[in-house]
């Protein structure tokens, strides 16, 4: 007896007496770990939720081009100083050549109208280097550290990567350097898709409010002639009913071999009025379901012509030596994001505080534009 009191195995029935199941039969840490497992799971769909939704892409998509401004100011910024002092000194020697050659043909002792002729093709030469440069006289290379002093500034660098992954590109401001274009190219693959999903929840929002204005305002004539239509069906539903009904009892009498009933009006039709509130109610539940509701073309055009006109009356307001052609063909270009790069707002006064805050206004209007797209 001691000695199979001995072989009994204490340590299993320890380990099953220390073991706690819940209803199911399984093990209470499991159950634990599982909805820790599952609160995860729920607060990531909860995160992706609110990432995707329009106010959590418009913060990525700002979140996105600042970051991206700050790092193609910290690859572009110094290369645009070393380039400015490289093409100054290209200058100022093609400035000393030229100068020299003048003085020489003046004191060259020849005749005034040779003298003139060699002097217009020394200013000539000196003219068309200066363009090949690029370079204006009056630029100073120092101001390009000042905050408003390089093409590279915040102002133009946010302005930049809004006309990036808006896929405009004017064109006037770009990377030069070879790390800047990589970077740049890289960018566009992951700014694209995010815009796209900005303007995919914020447009949804706009075709929805749009098609509620367009039904609760404009289509009050089309509510009333639903509503009467309607309760016409219904009336022929129910004198299709009355019809069958007299029948009915038509045939019920003469198979009994009674007298046939005289045909009467069915009091559900004269009181017919009576359900006049809920037919009211359900063509306006209908009208209300404004996802599947159609809107024509030419209201669509409209809202189009004059989106593109308040922009093209802004621009000319903004850019003074802009016709109102210029500011139609400018904001026709922008919104359908063709972007040539022939008009650009703020006439590339790249140092003036003024311009460059209108120009970074035009990215709300050229997003909105895209969204009704």
């Amino acid at each position: 007896m001691l000695g199979a009191a001995n072989n009994y195995d204490y340590g299993f029935e320890a380990s099953l007496a220390c073991e706690v199941l819940d209803a199911d039969g399984r093990p209470v840490g499991n159950v634990v770990e599982d909805n820790y497992a599952r609160d995860i799971t729920q607060c990531f769909q909860k995160t992706i939720k609110v990432l995707t939704s329009a106010v959590g892409t418009l913060i990525l998509l700002c979140l996105y081009i600042v970051a991206g401004a700050s790092m193609f100011r910290y690859l572009e910024q110094g290369n645009e100083l070393e380039a400015c002092y490289s093409t100054y000194a290209l200058y100022k020697e093609k400035l000393n050549t030229s100068v020299l050659r003048a003085t020489g043909i003046v004191d060259s002792g020849l005749p005034k109208d040779v003298v003139a002729l060699q002097l217009e093709g020394a200013m000539v030469d000196f003219a068309e280097a200066l363009f090949a440069l690029d370079f204006p006289p009056s630029r100073n290379c120092s101001n390009i550290l000042e905050p408003f002093g390089s093409r590279w500034n915040w102002i133009n660098a946010l302005y930049f990567c809004a006309t990036v992954v808006t896929t405009i590109g004017y064109g006037h401001v770009a990377p030069t350097t070879q790390w800047g274009r990589l970077v740049c190219m890289f960018y566009c693959i992951l700014g694209i898709p995010l815009l796209l999903i900005y303007l995919g929840s914020i447009g949804q929002m706009l075709a929805h409010l749009f098609r509620l204005v367009y039904m609760n305002i404009c289509c009050c004539r089309c509510f009333r002639d639903a509503w009467i239509r309607r309760r016409n069906e219904r009336h022929l539903q129910l004198i299709r009913l009355q019809e069958d009904l007299r029948r009915h009892m038509e045939l019920q009498a003469k198979l009994r071999g009674e007298p046939v009933p005289p045909a009467r009006m069915s009091s559900t039709i004269l009181d017919d009025d009576s359900d006049e509130d809920d037919e009211i109610r359900e063509v306006y539940r209908e009208f209300q379901d404004t996802e599947g509701a159609g809107i024509p073309i030419t209201i669509v055009m409209l809202v189009i012509l004059g989106y593109v006109s308040v922009g093209a009356l802004l621009f000319r307001i903004w850019e003074t030596d802009w016709s109102p052609i210029d500011g139609a063909y400018f904001a026709v270009i922008t919104i359908s994001t063709i972007g040539f790069g022939d008009l650009v707002p703020g006439n590339g006064r790249f140092d003036k505080v003024e311009s460059l805050i209108r120009t970074n206004q035009i990215c709300v209007w050229v997003a909105q534009g895209q969204s009704h797209q």
